[in-house]
């Protein structure tokens, strides 16, 4: 995976916005530095993160603004490269969950997924764990970089293999099962890219709950690409009006980010730090990566594309069956949304 030239700086927009859906309780948090999403340029970097806190269970939503909070402040106080600070961020984070049940075990039972993104000059990095995802947008061309740690994307790799039909997999109720979740127990499965998938002027990078899923990648996409050229705050309005146009009966809690990246006015050099990652940052992102659990390419036609099925640079890898059957294995515990 290759990261921007040198001299090549950017700059960013973002905005956020949720809908309750039909749930009793909005458990979608999310979180960002700087802490107010820009309007104008934000110059050099954005953090955001966001969690979905789990349906059914205790307190889904202060599970979801520990996760988010607790990232934040640790990734703000940490010191070393953006890798390593991700990567620490997400260990303190899950800390915080297994304190808060520890002072309030009535608690217990709590649980979120996490994605949190980071965007720089030298492009995208990030930590995720359950089904929350995280998209990139580029010429009419939309691409999930996360794995889906749900039991769904388990069943759509079946069905594209033809293990089983597409009416089964699209059918089976435990498709909402989460293999992987920040329970304040030991993580089961990570998905950490500490290298960088590179960023260009024009790209938008969308951070989003499972919520948001109710809509196809075709019309996404579409969305996308109609404002493309609109602030952020108009785009993620747009998605989230779109959702709720469907009127689905049990339509989750949707959050939905959205970044616009920019050229930047003033450009600044990397520095080898940057440019290279350490050797820590690289044995992480061997170590803690997860296979990519990813939808089927589809056709696009000339203003969209569906979600594509490949993540760039070395982020791409297929699932194994291995890691299927260990997924399956974990169903005992597996926390059904």
């Amino acid at each position: 995976m290759q990261n921007t030239t040198s001299g090549t700086g950017l700059a960013f927009e973002f905005a956020w916005l949720q809908s309750q859906g039909r749930r009793a309780r909005q458990e979608d948090f999310c979180a960002s530095l700087p802490d107010v999403p820009a309007m104008g340029d934000a110059e050099g970097r954005v953090l955001i993160a966001l969690a979905d806190g789990m349906g059914g269970h205790v307190s889904g939503q202060i599970a979801s603004r520990t996760v988010c909070d607790s990232f934040i402040g640790s990734f703000r106080s940490a010191t070393g490269n953006t890798g390593t600070r991700l990567a620490h961020a997400l260990e303190d984070c899950n800390d915080a969950l297994a304190r808060a049940i520890d002072v309030d075990p009535k608690l217990a039972g709590m649980g979120s997924t996490l994605v949190a993104a980071h965007a720089d000059s030298n492009g995208v990095k990030w930590v995720s764990v359950g089904d929350s995802t995280l998209m990139l947008y580029r010429d009419g061309i939309l691409q999930r970089l996360n794995a889906d740690h749900s039991h769904g994307a388990i069943l759509d790799q079946q069905a594209a293999a033809g293990i089983i039909s597409e009416e089964i997999a699209k059918g089976d109720v435990r498709r909402r099962a989460l293999h992987s979740a920040v329970t304040g127990q030991p993580i089961p499965l990570k998905d950490i890219e500490l290298v960088g998938e590179p960023l260009l002027p024009g790209d938008w990078v969308i951070v989003a709950s499972d919520g948001l899923l109710t809509l196809g990648g075709d019309e996404l996409a579409t969305l996308i690409h109609d404002h493309a050229q609109d602030p952020p705050a108009t785009l993620v309005a747009a998605l989230i009006s779109a959702v709720e146009a469907e009127q689905e009966p049990n339509q989750d809690n949707t959050t939905v980010a959205a970044l616009r990246v920019v050229e930047s006015t003033s450009r600044g050099i990397e520095t080898d730090e940057e440019r290279a990652p350490d050797a820590e940052t690289v044995a992480q992102s061997e170590v803690l990566s997860t296979t990519r659990i990813l939808p089927r390419h589809t056709a696009k036609d000339e203003n969209a594309a569906s979600i594509a099925g490949t993540a760039g640079g070395s982020s791409t890898r297929m699932i194994a069956m291995a890691v299927a059957a260990a997924a399956l294995a974990l169903a005992a515990w597996a926390l059904l949304r």
